[in-house]
This record gives C-alpha cells, structure tokens and sequence, in this order.
C-alpha cells in the first residue's frame, strides 16, 4: 500500500500536514484530518482546500524561508498540490501503525459496514446470482481496451529520489524500474513485465517525472 497525506486546516488560519504509511493506517489513527492518496485528489478538492489552505499547507511543511509568500506563487492547483505532495515526501516522517503499537484500533464505521453486507448477503443467498465481473487488463481498465501507454518507451526525467514517492514503497519500486533503463527508457510492456505498476505511470507522466518517446 501507498502513503496517505492528511490535511488539517483549523480556524486561525494554520494548517497541519502528516504523512501515513497507508489509507489503513490514516483511518486506524482516528484524527480529523482531510485525507488525499495523489496530488490529484488535493488539486480536485475545491470545496475543503482552497488556495489559501494549499499555501497554510505547503509552509508549514518547509523551513520558512522556502515558503510562498502569497497565492501568486501557486501556479495552478495541480502544481500547487504536487509541490505539497513532494515536500511531504521529503521531509515528514511517515506514521504508520505497528505492531508494537498493540491492536489495531476499533473502527464503528467498518464494522457498522461490515454487518450490514453481512445482512444483505445472507437475504439474497438464493435468491440471485452474483454478477460475473469483468476481466481487468492490468491497466486499471477493462480487458479490450489499450493502455495509452502501450508501445511506447518510457524513460526518467529526474531522480528516483525526486520521484515524489516514498522509497520502499511499489510504486517507488516501479519508477526506479524506469529509472533503471537510463536514457534510452524502457518499452511499456517490459516495464510490466518487470512488475512495474501500469496504473502509476498516469500521475508520473502529469507530475513531469517521465517522458514517453
């Protein structure tokens, strides 16, 4: 699993900013924390981050005098959220539930939830048959449809360090795949055929941290 950033705004206008090991553990931690697993999802969310919160955000990540001064220095959203996004990577430490930790937390939603397909499941049993699912093509799509990617090369613009994914992490793993094939990149399928991740190469390619040739 990837790491989660959590956002936290409170109402003297300062922000408070953590990084989670995994969506599971920014749940299992309990906190009021607005939480996002891409840049993406920051830059889309208009209604709980506005470019103010994204500016309380970002500095209160880096050392004062890497902070924006105002709005003016945030682009765009999306690059707003990636800059976030990358700070975080680099210099908050990642919370994470262990097993020294002990149990892991009681969770009412999850088990409210999980009673409840419980109910609903043993009221149908009989009754219908489950829908057959479609077949996945690896890409996050469905089988018969082309990845974008597909027989292309792909190849690094910057650093795995700079990739702005946790090390360690799979997809970490996967661009260091790419990273790997130095200049000259790496064909799509081999990059899957080496068990890189097909769904990540979407968020690297908007980010600017790959090119395809």
């Amino acid at each position: 699993m990837d790491e989660v950033l959590g956002i936290r705004v409170t109402g003297r206008g300062s922000a408070k900013v953590v990084m989670y090991a995994s969506m599971r553990d920014a749940i299992g931690f309990g906190n009021s924390f607005q939480l996002y697993s891409c840049p993406e999802h920051i830059a889309q969310d208009l209604r709980r981050i506005s470019s103010d919160d994204m500016l309380r955000a970002y500095n209160a990540i880096v050392p004062s005098v890497r902070r924006w001064k105002s709005t003016d220095d945030i682009s765009t959203r999306i690059e707003g959220a990636i800059a976030i996004w990358d700070a975080a990577i680099k210099r908050l430490p990642i919370q994470a539930l262990t097993s020294q930790s002990g149990p892991e937390p009681y969770n009412e939603r999850e088990d409210v939830m999980a009673k409840k397909t419980e109910q609903v499941e043993s009221k149908g049993k009989g009754k219908t048959k489950e829908k057959p699912k479609e077949e996945s093509n690896g890409d996050g799509g469905q089988r018969g449809r082309s990845s974008p990617f597909a027989g292309q090369r792909i190849y690094a613009k910057v650093k795995p360090d700079e990739c702005g994914r946790r090390e360690g992490s799979g997809r970490y793993q996967s661009f260091v795949i790419i990273a790997n094939a130095g200049k000259t990149g790496i064909k799509f399928e081999d990059y899957k055929e080496k068990g890189g991740d097909a769904k990540v190469l979407s968020w690297f390619k908007d980010a600017d941290k790959i090119g395809i040739k």
